[in-house]
């Protein structure tokens, strides 16, 4: 525009270069076409010049994109592929052509069936019907490489539409998943092996714990058998020897009765064993209740009181707190602490009982002047079987330790060689009772 002015303006000067009256005829002859047709010739021609320009640089800006498009698409690992609305082959990117082992132009033109075993070409047909309506879709595919061999692919495929709305084809981006699923099937046989292996291992190690709980059961069946046997033997052979001096006593009465009190201690101490057996195959948990632990332990001493030559000294107060725990069991716990401290001093001694509350607990203290116990027998002095008397089939302390955690509650113990033996209850105190520290 601006330079179809200057050609006006220049124009117009050199009419007047001319003789002023012959300038004047020129101007007044020509000036109308001059200026309407001219002008408007000028700026159409302008217009076109300016049209031609946006053109050139929109398809430099188009072929500058498809260049980054296509230059995207051939860099890229994922295999393209495009088919026209009648699956025939319009474009693959050299990933695509590499991984089927062809060239771009060796596919290009070819039906995409060419390239699928046989038993998917009719799926083919119906996966472009499918793109017709506008469908997008994703599957696996074996295709077919030149040299034969097939490839296990993860196809995902998106319909193609004209500016009018009419599909033109389909584009796919392909991947190859053949060593993907090789190694998942390869994972998956080994995930099995293992467990087949743990599987076997685990068949094993029942198998192991069960000979192993049947070896114990036996062992101890037969340390529960020694037991039992040895200690049942001795009331019987005294028994039995008693009755047969018994018979032969004739009217010595004092021999009679002699004989009479063995049998009718021994007979004791069987009962008490085969008590001691039921007594640890049916303990069960009771019911807790409030009670006092002073009434407990006086009925314990009541049905184990001392030899004549063991000095009793109790100092349990009626102002201790009240239990909360099952008297029966707390009452057989203590009597079994009491009659082990007898035994304890088979030559005599003394046995103090005492009680102390701190926090919410009640510590009863049962302590002897005995033989005491060797240290390295203290850590399996609960142990069911285990025991350091010449007498007895160590069952006592093992019910008392059940017992005691039926009812929340604690055995410690302390000893000195020689000096004496003593037991701690700690015992829970009912809630309601008032804690002295």
């Amino acid at each position: 525009m601006a330079f179809g002015f200057i050609i006006h303006l220049s124009l117009i000067l050199w009419f007047f270069t001319f003789p002023l009256y012959l300038a004047l005829q020129i101007i007044q002859t020509v000036a109308v076409p001059y200026l309407v047709i001219f002008s408007i010739t000028t700026m159409l021609v302008g217009l076109f010049m300016y049209s031609q320009k946006l053109r050139l640089e929109t398809e430099k800006s188009l072929a500058e994109s498809e260049k980054k498009y296509r230059d995207l698409v051939d860099t890229m690992l994922e295999g393209i592929w495009m088919a026209d609305r009648d699956a025939i082959t319009t474009f693959v990117n050299p990933s695509m052509a590499e991984m089927l082992g062809y060239s771009s132009d060796e596919m290009i033109g070819q039906p995409v069936s060419k390239f699928l075993k046989k038993s998917y070409q009719e799926k083919v047909r119906s996966i472009f019907e499918g793109r017709k309506q506008g469908l997008k879709d994703k599957y696996d595919f074996e295709y077919l490489r030149k040299d034969g061999s097939n490839i296990l692919a993860s196809v995902s495929t998106t319909p193609v539409f004209n500016e009018k709305g009419e599909f033109v084809g389909a584009l796919a981006a392909i991947q190859d998943i053949t060593d993907r699923k090789k190694a998942e099937k390869q994972l998956a046989e080994y995930s099995k092996h293992l467990e087949d292996i743990v599987e076997e291992r685990t068949r094993d190690l029942k198998e192991a714990q069960a000979q192993l709980i049947r070896a114990e059961k036996m062992a101890t069946l037969g340390e529960l058998a020694g037991s039992i046997g040895h200690e049942l033997r001795n009331p019987l052979t005294v028994i039995r020897n008693s009755v047969y001096l018994l018979k032969s006593t004739g009217e010595d009465k004092a021999r009679r009765d002699e004989y009479i009190g063995r049998i009718d201690q021994e007979t004791q101490n069987a009962s008490r064993i085969i008590t001691d057996l039921l007594d640890y195959s049916h303990i069960q948990p009771l019911k807790p209740i409030a009670c006092d632990a002073a009434d407990i332990v006086a009925e314990a001493l009541e049905r184990n009181a001392p030899p004549a030559n063991i000095k009793l000294i109790s100092q349990i107060s009626r102002d201790i707190p009240k239990l909360l725990v099952n008297p029966q069991q707390i009452g057989q716990i203590l009597a079994n602490l009491i009659t082990n401290a007898y035994d304890a001093m088979p030559k005599g001694g003394t046995l103090e009982i005492s009680a102390e509350s701190k926090k919410d607990l009640l510590i009863i203290t049962v302590t002897d002047t005995g033989v005491g116990i060797p240290k390295k027998d203290l850590p399996r002095l609960f142990e069911p079987l285990y025991t350091t008397k010449t007498r007895g089939i160590g069952l006592g302390l093992s019910i008392s330790k059940r017992l005691a955690d039926l009812n929340h509650a604690e055995i410690r113990v302390k000893s000195q060689i020689g000096e004496g033996t003593s037991f701690n209850l700690l015992l829970p105190i009912a809630l309601d009772n008032p804690v002295t520290d």
